[in-house]
Protein backbone atom coordinates (compact mmCIF):
# COMPACT_ATOMS: atom_id res chain seq x y z
CA UNK A 1 0.00 0.00 0.00
CA UNK A 2 1.48 3.39 -0.99
CA UNK A 3 2.63 5.59 1.88
CA UNK A 4 -0.16 7.87 3.05
CA UNK A 5 -2.93 5.85 1.38
CA UNK A 6 -5.99 5.15 3.45
CA UNK A 7 -6.97 1.54 4.15
CA UNK A 8 -10.32 0.47 2.77
CA UNK A 9 -12.99 0.07 5.45
CA UNK A 10 -15.96 -2.21 5.45
CA UNK A 11 -19.38 -0.77 6.25
CA UNK A 12 -20.39 -1.37 9.88
CA UNK A 13 -22.45 -4.46 10.52
CA UNK A 14 -25.63 -3.71 12.39
CA UNK A 15 -25.54 -5.45 15.74
CA UNK A 16 -28.41 -7.82 16.35
CA UNK A 17 -30.51 -6.55 19.19
CA UNK A 18 -30.42 -8.91 22.14
CA UNK A 19 -33.90 -10.14 23.10
CA UNK A 20 -35.18 -8.70 26.35
CA UNK A 21 -35.46 -10.84 29.45
CA UNK A 22 -39.24 -10.68 29.07
CA UNK A 23 -39.12 -12.14 25.53
CA UNK A 24 -36.59 -14.84 26.39
CA UNK A 25 -38.37 -15.85 29.57
CA UNK A 26 -41.71 -16.04 27.77
CA UNK A 27 -40.12 -18.29 25.14
CA UNK A 28 -38.60 -20.65 27.71
CA UNK A 29 -41.77 -20.88 29.78
CA UNK A 30 -43.73 -21.75 26.62
CA UNK A 31 -41.61 -24.89 26.40
CA UNK A 32 -40.57 -27.40 29.02
CA UNK A 33 -38.55 -26.22 32.02
CA UNK A 34 -36.11 -28.92 33.15
CA UNK A 35 -33.29 -29.16 35.65
CA UNK A 36 -30.92 -28.37 32.77
CA UNK A 37 -32.45 -25.02 31.89
CA UNK A 38 -33.85 -24.09 35.32
CA UNK A 39 -30.86 -21.87 36.05
CA UNK A 40 -31.36 -20.00 32.77
CA UNK A 41 -35.04 -19.51 33.61
CA UNK A 42 -34.10 -18.20 37.06
CA UNK A 43 -31.47 -15.83 35.64
CA UNK A 44 -33.98 -14.41 33.16
CA UNK A 45 -36.61 -13.95 35.90
CA UNK A 46 -34.00 -12.10 37.95
CA UNK A 47 -33.11 -9.93 34.93
CA UNK A 48 -36.80 -9.18 34.47
CA UNK A 49 -36.94 -8.05 38.08
CA UNK A 50 -34.17 -5.56 37.31
CA UNK A 51 -36.11 -4.35 34.27
CA UNK A 52 -39.19 -3.90 36.47
CA UNK A 53 -37.13 -2.02 39.06
CA UNK A 54 -36.01 0.58 36.53
CA UNK A 55 -39.30 0.77 34.63
CA UNK A 56 -41.28 3.99 35.03
CA UNK A 57 -44.57 2.11 35.14
CA UNK A 58 -44.07 -1.64 35.65
CA UNK A 59 -47.06 -3.69 34.58
CA UNK A 60 -48.78 -6.42 36.53
CA UNK A 61 -48.11 -8.71 33.56
CA UNK A 62 -44.35 -8.23 34.10
CA UNK A 63 -44.63 -9.14 37.78
CA UNK A 64 -46.73 -12.18 36.89
CA UNK A 65 -44.21 -13.38 34.30
CA UNK A 66 -41.34 -12.90 36.76
CA UNK A 67 -43.14 -14.89 39.45
CA UNK A 68 -43.90 -17.66 36.93
CA UNK A 69 -40.21 -17.82 36.11
CA UNK A 70 -39.16 -18.14 39.74
CA UNK A 71 -41.89 -20.73 40.35
CA UNK A 72 -40.87 -22.83 37.33
CA UNK A 73 -37.21 -22.85 38.37
CA UNK A 74 -38.12 -23.55 41.99
CA UNK A 75 -40.19 -26.56 40.94
CA UNK A 76 -36.96 -28.00 39.49
CA UNK A 77 -35.15 -27.71 42.82
CA UNK A 78 -33.44 -24.32 42.30
CA UNK A 79 -32.69 -23.02 45.82
CA UNK A 80 -32.30 -19.33 44.91
CA UNK A 81 -35.54 -19.44 42.92
CA UNK A 82 -37.39 -20.65 46.02
CA UNK A 83 -36.00 -17.65 47.92
CA UNK A 84 -37.15 -15.16 45.29
CA UNK A 85 -40.48 -16.89 44.90
CA UNK A 86 -40.87 -16.38 48.64
CA UNK A 87 -40.21 -12.68 48.19
CA UNK A 88 -42.87 -12.55 45.48
CA UNK A 89 -45.36 -14.25 47.78
CA UNK A 90 -44.43 -12.00 50.71
CA UNK A 91 -44.91 -8.79 48.74
CA UNK A 92 -47.67 -9.89 46.37
CA UNK A 93 -45.47 -9.48 43.28
CA UNK A 94 -47.29 -11.28 40.48
CA UNK A 95 -48.95 -13.69 42.91
CA UNK A 96 -51.41 -13.25 45.77
CA UNK A 97 -49.76 -11.99 48.97
CA UNK A 98 -49.41 -15.00 51.25
CA UNK A 99 -46.85 -14.84 54.04
CA UNK A 100 -47.37 -18.41 55.18
CA UNK A 101 -46.60 -19.56 51.63
CA UNK A 102 -43.64 -17.17 51.53
CA UNK A 103 -42.24 -18.71 54.71
CA UNK A 104 -42.66 -22.17 53.19
CA UNK A 105 -40.65 -21.00 50.18
CA UNK A 106 -37.89 -19.60 52.42
CA UNK A 107 -37.60 -22.81 54.41
CA UNK A 108 -37.56 -24.89 51.21
CA UNK A 109 -34.75 -22.68 49.89
CA UNK A 110 -32.87 -23.23 53.15
CA UNK A 111 -33.32 -27.00 53.06
CA UNK A 112 -31.92 -26.98 49.51
CA UNK A 113 -28.76 -25.33 50.85
CA UNK A 114 -29.33 -21.58 50.47
CA UNK A 115 -27.89 -19.64 53.41
CA UNK A 116 -29.81 -16.58 52.20
CA UNK A 117 -33.00 -18.64 52.34
CA UNK A 118 -32.09 -19.80 55.84
CA UNK A 119 -31.60 -16.21 56.99
CA UNK A 120 -34.89 -15.08 55.43
CA UNK A 121 -36.64 -17.94 57.23
CA UNK A 122 -34.92 -17.18 60.55
CA UNK A 123 -35.57 -13.45 60.34
CA UNK A 124 -39.27 -13.80 59.64
CA UNK A 125 -39.80 -16.69 62.04
CA UNK A 126 -38.33 -14.49 64.78
CA UNK A 127 -39.80 -11.08 64.02
CA UNK A 128 -43.11 -11.92 62.33
CA UNK A 129 -44.21 -15.41 63.31
CA UNK A 130 -42.53 -15.49 66.76
CA UNK A 131 -41.66 -19.17 66.32
CA UNK A 132 -38.39 -18.98 68.19
CA UNK A 133 -37.06 -22.59 68.17
CA UNK A 134 -37.54 -22.75 64.39
CA UNK A 135 -35.96 -19.30 64.03
CA UNK A 136 -32.92 -20.47 65.98
CA UNK A 137 -32.63 -23.61 63.83
CA UNK A 138 -32.57 -21.66 60.57
CA UNK A 139 -30.28 -18.96 61.98
CA UNK A 140 -27.73 -21.67 62.77
CA UNK A 141 -28.06 -22.97 59.20
CA UNK A 142 -27.50 -19.43 57.90
CA UNK A 143 -24.17 -19.23 59.74
CA UNK A 144 -22.81 -21.63 57.13
CA UNK A 145 -22.48 -18.70 54.74
CA UNK A 146 -20.01 -16.88 56.98
CA UNK A 147 -22.51 -14.09 57.80
CA UNK A 148 -20.70 -11.24 55.97
CA UNK A 149 -23.16 -8.55 57.17
CA UNK A 150 -23.39 -9.80 60.76
CA UNK A 151 -27.18 -10.10 60.56
CA UNK A 152 -27.22 -13.74 61.66
CA UNK A 153 -24.96 -13.18 64.66
CA UNK A 154 -27.06 -10.17 65.67
CA UNK A 155 -30.24 -12.25 65.51
CA UNK A 156 -28.64 -15.05 67.53
CA UNK A 157 -27.48 -12.44 70.03
CA UNK A 158 -31.04 -11.29 70.55
CA UNK A 159 -32.21 -14.88 70.99
CA UNK A 160 -29.53 -15.55 73.58
CA UNK A 161 -30.34 -12.35 75.45
CA UNK A 162 -34.07 -13.10 75.70
CA UNK A 163 -33.83 -16.90 75.85
CA UNK A 164 -35.92 -17.28 72.72
CA UNK A 165 -35.34 -20.57 70.92
CA UNK A 166 -32.30 -21.28 73.08
CA UNK A 167 -31.28 -20.99 76.76
CA UNK A 168 -30.84 -17.40 77.93
CA UNK A 169 -27.18 -16.45 78.15
CA UNK A 170 -25.93 -12.88 78.52
CA UNK A 171 -22.34 -13.92 77.86
CA UNK A 172 -23.33 -15.61 74.59
CA UNK A 173 -25.42 -12.58 73.65
CA UNK A 174 -22.40 -10.31 74.12
CA UNK A 175 -20.18 -12.66 72.10
CA UNK A 176 -22.70 -12.84 69.25
CA UNK A 177 -23.12 -9.06 69.15
CA UNK A 178 -19.35 -8.57 69.15
CA UNK A 179 -19.06 -10.99 66.21
CA UNK A 180 -21.79 -9.07 64.39
CA UNK A 181 -20.20 -5.69 65.18
CA UNK A 182 -16.88 -6.96 63.82
CA UNK A 183 -18.79 -7.36 60.54
CA UNK A 184 -19.90 -3.69 60.78
CA UNK A 185 -23.46 -4.52 61.87
CA UNK A 186 -24.89 -1.28 63.27
CA UNK A 187 -27.72 -2.94 65.21
CA UNK A 188 -25.20 -5.06 67.09
CA UNK A 189 -23.08 -2.00 67.86
CA UNK A 190 -26.09 -0.32 69.41
CA UNK A 191 -26.87 -3.43 71.46
CA UNK A 192 -23.28 -3.45 72.75
CA UNK A 193 -23.76 0.17 73.80
CA UNK A 194 -26.82 -0.91 75.82
CA UNK A 195 -25.05 -3.94 77.32
CA UNK A 196 -21.94 -2.01 78.37
CA UNK A 197 -23.91 0.93 79.72
CA UNK A 198 -26.12 -1.35 81.85
CA UNK A 199 -23.51 -3.99 82.75
CA UNK A 200 -25.44 -6.93 81.33
CA UNK A 201 -23.16 -9.83 80.41
CA UNK A 202 -20.12 -7.58 80.82
CA UNK A 203 -18.69 -5.29 83.48
CA UNK A 204 -20.39 -1.90 83.26
CA UNK A 205 -18.16 0.44 81.29
CA UNK A 206 -19.51 3.84 80.22
CA UNK A 207 -16.45 4.63 78.08
CA UNK A 208 -16.80 1.41 76.05
CA UNK A 209 -20.55 1.95 75.85
CA UNK A 210 -20.10 5.39 74.32
CA UNK A 211 -17.49 4.08 71.88
CA UNK A 212 -20.04 1.60 70.53
CA UNK A 213 -22.74 4.28 70.47
CA UNK A 214 -20.50 6.59 68.43
CA UNK A 215 -19.64 3.84 65.96
CA UNK A 216 -23.30 2.99 65.47
CA UNK A 217 -24.27 6.67 65.15
CA UNK A 218 -21.53 7.44 62.65
CA UNK A 219 -22.87 4.57 60.56
CA UNK A 220 -26.33 6.17 60.64
CA UNK A 221 -28.13 3.89 63.09
CA UNK A 222 -31.49 5.61 63.86
CA UNK A 223 -31.58 4.92 67.61
CA UNK A 224 -27.89 5.66 68.10
CA UNK A 225 -28.12 9.00 66.30
CA UNK A 226 -31.21 9.85 68.37
CA UNK A 227 -29.40 9.03 71.62
CA UNK A 228 -26.46 11.24 70.67
CA UNK A 229 -28.88 14.04 69.91
CA UNK A 230 -30.44 13.59 73.34
CA UNK A 231 -27.02 13.56 75.02
CA UNK A 232 -26.03 16.85 73.38
CA UNK A 233 -29.45 18.37 74.11
CA UNK A 234 -29.19 17.58 77.83
CA UNK A 235 -25.42 17.60 78.36
CA UNK A 236 -25.46 13.95 79.40
CA UNK A 237 -21.82 12.83 79.30
CA UNK A 238 -20.91 15.51 76.75
CA UNK A 239 -20.81 19.29 76.73
CA UNK A 240 -24.30 20.61 76.07
CA UNK A 241 -24.51 21.71 72.45
CA UNK A 242 -27.84 22.55 70.81
CA UNK A 243 -26.35 22.64 67.30
CA UNK A 244 -24.88 19.18 67.73
CA UNK A 245 -28.20 17.96 69.12
CA UNK A 246 -30.04 19.27 66.04
CA UNK A 247 -27.45 17.66 63.77
CA UNK A 248 -27.81 14.20 65.32
CA UNK A 249 -31.59 14.43 65.65
CA UNK A 250 -31.63 15.39 61.97
CA UNK A 251 -29.62 12.33 60.98
CA UNK A 252 -31.91 10.15 63.06
CA UNK A 253 -34.98 11.72 61.49
CA UNK A 254 -33.59 11.15 57.99
CA UNK A 255 -32.99 7.50 58.91
CA UNK A 256 -36.67 7.10 59.75
CA UNK A 257 -36.83 7.77 63.50
CA UNK A 258 -40.21 9.37 64.14
CA UNK A 259 -39.32 10.45 67.68
CA UNK A 260 -36.32 12.39 66.37
CA UNK A 261 -38.53 14.14 63.82
CA UNK A 262 -41.08 15.03 66.49
CA UNK A 263 -38.35 16.25 68.85
CA UNK A 264 -37.01 18.59 66.18
CA UNK A 265 -40.55 19.84 65.61
CA UNK A 266 -40.92 20.62 69.28
CA UNK A 267 -37.50 22.30 69.49
CA UNK A 268 -38.31 24.67 66.62
CA UNK A 269 -41.78 25.29 68.00
CA UNK A 270 -40.51 26.26 71.46
CA UNK A 271 -37.17 27.76 70.49
CA UNK A 272 -35.48 25.13 72.65
CA UNK A 273 -31.79 25.45 71.79
CA UNK A 274 -32.65 26.84 68.37
CA UNK A 275 -34.35 29.96 67.07
CA UNK A 276 -38.12 29.59 66.88
CA UNK A 277 -39.21 28.69 63.38
CA UNK A 278 -42.86 27.75 62.85
CA UNK A 279 -42.30 26.62 59.26
CA UNK A 280 -39.48 24.23 60.15
CA UNK A 281 -41.46 22.98 63.12
CA UNK A 282 -44.40 22.11 60.84
CA UNK A 283 -42.08 20.34 58.40
CA UNK A 284 -40.54 18.15 61.10
CA UNK A 285 -43.88 17.36 62.71
CA UNK A 286 -45.34 16.43 59.32
CA UNK A 287 -42.42 14.05 58.77
CA UNK A 288 -42.98 12.55 62.23
CA UNK A 289 -46.65 11.91 61.40
CA UNK A 290 -45.66 10.31 58.10
CA UNK A 291 -43.29 8.08 60.08
CA UNK A 292 -46.14 6.96 62.33
CA UNK A 293 -45.89 9.30 65.32
CA UNK A 294 -48.93 10.71 67.14
CA UNK A 295 -47.51 14.22 67.24
CA UNK A 296 -50.40 15.70 69.24
CA UNK A 297 -49.77 13.27 72.09
CA UNK A 298 -46.02 13.86 71.83
CA UNK A 299 -46.36 17.65 72.01
CA UNK A 300 -48.68 17.33 75.00
CA UNK A 301 -46.17 15.04 76.74
CA UNK A 302 -43.26 17.48 76.30
CA UNK A 303 -45.35 20.52 77.20
CA UNK A 304 -45.22 22.06 73.75
CA UNK A 305 -48.98 22.72 73.54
Amino acid sequence: MPSGAKAATLPPVAARKKPSARVELTRLLAGRVTTKNADQVYTLALALFEEITFAARPTEASFHLMARGFEAAAARGHAAAWLDLGRCRWNGWGVPEDREAALEAYTTSAELGSVEGAYAAAYNLYWVFEEYPAAHHYACLALGGGDPTGGVHYLLGLMAFHGRGCPASLSESVARHKAAAARENLDAMFELYVLFSTGQGVRKNERRAREWLWKAAEGGHPRATYNLGAFYATGNGVEKDARAAVKWYGRSSSAGNARASATLGAMYLLGDGVRKDARRSREHLARARAQGMDTDAFLDAVGAR
